[in-house]
């Protein structure tokens, strides 16, 4: 029993310490948000892997810091609400076809 509230404690104090650790009610969106500002940080952070960011995205140095920065701000894009596409049917549509199929057959 002791090391079940021990580690819960240890568990509160590390969500506590950093605020991505999440939980179990974080949604996907929260992770993957809290990821792509840790990797942000991170290469901000490593003048080394900012270069190479750099280099690999093709801008100067500062561009390269300026975008990972707006990043950092809003990291992924809102989520989009969901479209349900229903089909219309509309029976002349199909008669006009169906009746010019059967005329190119005779």
């Amino acid at each position: 029993m002791a090391d079940k509230l021990r580690e819960q404690r240890d568990l509160e104090a590390l969500q506590a310490r950093h605020v991505g650790t999440g939980s179990a009610d974080t949604t996907s969106r929260e992770w993957r948000t809290n990821v792509a500002r840790d990797t942000s940080s991170s290469i901000l952070g490593h003048p080394p892997l900012l270069n190479y960011y750099a280099i690999g995205t093709g801008q100067c140095r500062e561009r390269a810091r300026i975008e990972l920065l707006e990043r950092m701000i809003a990291p992924s894009k809102p989520p989009e609400a969901k479209v349900r596409c229903i089909p219309t049917f509309r029976f002349e549509q199909y008669t006009e076809l169906i009746v010019s199929i059967g005329e190119a057959e005779d």
